[in-house]
């Protein structure tokens, strides 16, 4: 399989609100994604009050040392329940051009693949960016861990009904093209989560498929959303994202639509194809397995002792 395509652009878009979880468990974990370093700079929008500069100096410098680009900025704490979606969308204008965005959060632990499947993080990251390279018309490539990956295996394939989220990182293509960078300037005011899925459903609007990886080595640990039924301001609240970006769905696409059943909004796959969607055949999977066209061991560049 030949695919010397690694030319897009990457932008790491990263709001942290935790120092102790990025400096204990994404940060010592960097190593694993330094293939990246050639092509990415990091969007981090660090946000208050726990951030101390001193932090910050420290984040950026590791990462730095790595190969990596870093833009970032400092904003104060942001009233709850909090624009996800505006945070994310802040981060994304630092670095505008850039080809595709990766969503991260900062508790994520980058690792150096496993016994099954001996991948870094970086290396699958790679796949999917390769994956959106080869495609201009997939918009988003899920990545997701090892639970149900068992028939996938190494495969990146497109999908139709599939519950989008950050997951082990979430690669969008940019939409400068199309007057925005993640979501248009309306949905950047509207409060809680789900924003994943609705810019997924947005480009799936424009003519732009999802597709999905399986067996991401990366750890991400996430609650279910009921966790979050006693804390009504919080973003993950169940009542906060349907009153917030659930409702956008429904008002935009399908008034019935409910997030929990995983299905494409029924109005969705019409104005796919009418905005020149292609149809999802066996010709979209890509077996990572085979792949040999770059060697991803050459492409990063060690941390500095």
């Amino acid at each position: 399989m030949s695919g010397k395509l690694l030319t897009s652009t990457i932008g790491i878009i990263i709001p942290t609100h935790d120092p102790e979880a990025f400096l204990t468990k994404l940060l010592p974990s960097v190593e694993y994604i330094a293939e990246l370093a050639p092509l990415t700079t990091w969007l981090i929008n660090f946000n208050g009050p726990r951030w101390m500069s001193q932090h910050i100096i420290e984040v950026v410098s590791i990462i730095e040392d790595y190969g990596f680009k870093v833009c970032n900025r400092y904003t104060s704490a942001w009233d709850k329940p909090i624009k996800v979606l505006k945070m994310r969308e802040q981060c994304a204008e630092m670095a505008p051009d850039c080809d595709l965005f990766l969503f991260v959060d900062d508790d994520f632990r980058f690792v150096n693949g496993t016994d099954k499947y001996p991948f870094t993080s970086g290396q699958r990251y790679l796949h999917s960016i390769d994956y959106m390279t080869r495609f201009p018309k997939c918009g988003a490539v899920n990545t997701k861990s090892f639970l149900g990956g068992t028939h996938q295996k190494l495969k990146i394939v497109p999908v139709k009904d599939d519950m989008v989220a950050t997951n082990r990182g979430l690669l969008l293509r940019n939409m400068k093209d199309h007057g925005f960078l993640l979501a248009l300037p309306e949905m950047r005011e509207i409060r809680g989560g789900l924003e994943e899925q609705s810019i997924a459903y947005l480009r799936n609007e424009y003519g732009l498929f999802t597709a999905k990886q399986m067996n991401n080595p990366t750890v991400h640990i996430t609650g279910k959303l009921s966790n979050w039924d006693n804390q009504p301001t919080d973003f993950h609240n169940i009542g906060v994202i349907d009153q917030g970006l659930a409702g956008w769905i429904r008002d935009r696409y399908q008034p019935e639509w409910d997030y929990q059943h995983r299905k494409l909004p029924s109005k969705l796959w019409e104005l796919y194809l009418k905005a020149g969607g292609i149809e999802l055949t066996d010709d979209l999977i890509v077996d990572y397995a085979e792949y040999e066209g770059w060697d991803t061991n050459s492409v990063g560049k060690p941390r500095k002792e």
